[in-house]
């Protein structure tokens, strides 16, 4: 009988094997052969895995994941802060127990815009608050029966769900004023934390901000 000629590829292993021609291949045969490649497939693989999980050389292989681990170390302190919510003042958007980022990059190059939702730092550097910008600087804001006014006009606010019934005398802001406040306006106003924060105290925009807690 003649051989044959059988390409087999497996794990981007490809290897020529010579089998006899035969009418029917059995379970049997088709066992031991098998059985007879297994040892040098295996040996085939663990020399690319090896490769690329721990690569040829390993010390070179830990100075990369140090310098990954730094780098990844580096951009969530100083560019993607993550931050744990506490409190109910941003519901139902944002709940006590979501992880996020803020962006600290976005605001070294614009300024803050009309219904960013911002961390405002208040007290020390881990300290800080999720709230809503409604107020620009060098503007009037004041709400009336729940009804948001700038420069007198109302505005919509179309992210609202729980409103409530607010009164709150106008405030002027300065040249370097923001005016922040929670989206859950159900909450008594004089149990909620706003007003105007100063630009220096924005750390950062909220960015992938909704990670539901397990």
């Amino acid at each position: 009988m003649r051989g044959k000629l059988v390409t087999i590829r497996f794990l981007g292993i490809v290897r020529t094997e010579s089998i006899h021609r035969c009418r029917i291949i059995t379970l049997g045969f088709v066992k031991r052969y098998l059985a007879k490649q297994s040892d040098q497939f295996m040996r085939d693989i663990k020399t690319r895995l090896k490769k690329v999980c721990i690569g040829s050389n390993w010390r070179h292989t830990l100075v990369r994941a140090v310098i990954l681990g730094a780098v990844v170390y580096g951009v969530c302190s100083t560019v993607f802060l993550p931050i744990r919510i506490q409190g109910d003042s941003m519901l139902p958007m944002y709940k006590t127990g979501d992880y996020g980022f803020m962006n600290t990059l976005v605001y070294r190059w614009g300024d803050p815009q009309r219904f960013d939702v911002v961390a405002v730092r208040m007290a020390g550097k881990r300290v800080m608050y999720l709230k809503r910008i409604i107020g620009l600087p060098s503007e009037t804001v004041e709400i009336r029966d729940g009804i948001l006014r700038v420069n007198g006009e109302v505005l919509a606010e179309p992210y609202l769900q729980l409103r409530g019934h607010w009164d709150l005398k106008k405030q002027s802001l300065s040249g370097d004023q923001y005016f922040v406040v929670g989206d859950n306006r159900k909450v008594p106003i004089h149990r909620h934390k706003f007003g105007k924060v100063k630009r220096h105290r924005i750390v950062g925009r909220a960015w992938l901000l909704r990670i539901p807690s397990l």
